[in-house]
């Protein structure tokens, strides 16, 4: 890491500096620093690709609710370790109580962000607007493909099981074709 930044980061987290207040190249930095971070829980990369793009489309209005708000799953502290947790991976650091709910804390607050990202998601679909970018195009398909998964997990799982496995294939094939769409 660059020594001018060191001072700016405790654990892996900015402190006490605003996103706003940093330069163009500083935000960089973060953003790439962000990349490797999202990379350590399964899920997090598209629902972070995600956030990125509704922000890029003005559905998420702010860049630091992307990079460390509400749209940021993994900016809570302690989400790495709980992360690892939830993933059944041992942790052999002995941690004091306060600690292991804080750990416990961390992945509901990554869960209520990934929850945020989808419903900010679902509000892309309610706008029925134009898609400025390539990737945005392909989120509205997620959006719509999330809606219909969405709704049928919410009214009950369809007697027909099939039906849950088709609609569960499409969002995956749309959430396939967002990613190819971001990164390409």
């Amino acid at each position: 890491m660059p020594v001018k930044y060191a001072k700016m980061i405790t654990d892996g987290r900015l402190k006490d500096v605003p996103i706003s207040a940093l330069t163009d190249k500083q935000r960089q930095f973060f953003e790439a620093l962000g990349s490797v971070e999202r990379a350590r829980k399964n899920g997090m990369i598209p629902a972070m690709d995600l956030a990125s793009t509704l922000h890029q489309e003005g559905v998420i209005k702010s860049a630091d609710e992307v990079l460390a708000g509400k749209a940021a799953p993994m900016a809570a502290d302690k989400s790495s370790v709980a992360a690892h947790r939830d993933d059944e991976y041992k942790d052999y650091t002995k941690r004091r109580p306060q600690e292991l709910e804080d750990i416990q804390a961390a992945s509901g607050v990554r869960r209520e962000r990934i929850g945020h990202i989808f419903k900010q998601l679902r509000s892309l679909i309610a706008a029925d607007r134009s898609i400025l970018t390539k990737p945005g195009a392909a989120a509205q398909g997620v959006a719509k493909a999330f809606d219909v998964w969405f709704n049928a997990i919410v009214s009950g799982l369809p007697s027909d099981r099939h039906e849950l496995i088709r609609v569960t294939q499409n969002l995956v094939t749309k959430l396939v074709i967002f990613m190819k769409s971001y990164r390409s």
